[in-house]
C-alpha cells in the first residue's frame, strides 16, 4: 500500500480505485469507489476492501476490471431479457391475444415459459465462462 490519504474528497465525475495491502490503507480503500486488496492483506484491508485480489500480483488488476465490466454487462443483459419476457409473456399467459386471435395458454404452458425464462438467464450467465478474457489461465 502507499499511505493512505482516504479522508480527501475525490472528483465525484471520476471512479476512484484504491490498492492497498496494510491497516493504514483501511480508510482508503472503504472511502474509494473501489477499494483493492491482496489475499496475503491483513485483516483490517481485507474488510475494507470491496475486490480481493487470489494472487499477491498487482498483474491481476486489470483482469480484475474486466471480468467486473463482463459481469456487469451480463448482468444488464439478463434483465434486459427478462423484461422484455415478461413484457411479452405476461400479457398472452392474461389472455390479451384471446379476442383478437382466440390465442391462450393453459396454466402449465405458462410455467413452463416462466422455466424456461430462467434457464435463458442462467444460460446467457453462463457464457461469462467463455468469454474471450485474461483471467481464465
Amino acid at each position: 500500500g502507499g499511505g493512505g490519504g482516504g479522508g480527501e474528497k475525490h472528483n465525484k465525475r471520476k471512479t476512484v480505485i484504491m490498492v492497498g495491502d496494510g491497516v493504514n490503507d483501511a480508510p482508503a480503500l472503504a472511502a474509494a469507489d473501489a477499494g483493492v486488496s491482496f489475499r496475503s492483506a491483513l485483516d483490517a484491508a481485507g474488510c475494507a476492501a470491496s475486490v480481493i485480489l487470489m494472487k499477491d500480483h498487482l498483474s491481476q488488476l486489470p483482469e480484475a476490471l474486466l471480468l467486473g465490466r463482463a459481469t456487469v454487462n451480463r448482468i444488464r443483459l439478463c434483465l434486459s431479457l427478462a423484461v422484455l419476457y415478461n413484457a411479452v409473456g405476461i400479457p398472452i399467459a392474461a389472455g390479451a391475444l384471446l379476442p383478437s386471435y382466440g390465442v391462450m395458454l393453459s396454466p402449465a404452458t405458462a410455467a413452463a415459459a416462466m422455466s424456461m425464462s430462467s434457464v435463458t438467464v442462467v444460460l446467457t450467465a453462463l457464457t461469462l465462462r467463455m468469454a474471450d478474457t485474461k483471467w481464465r489461465k
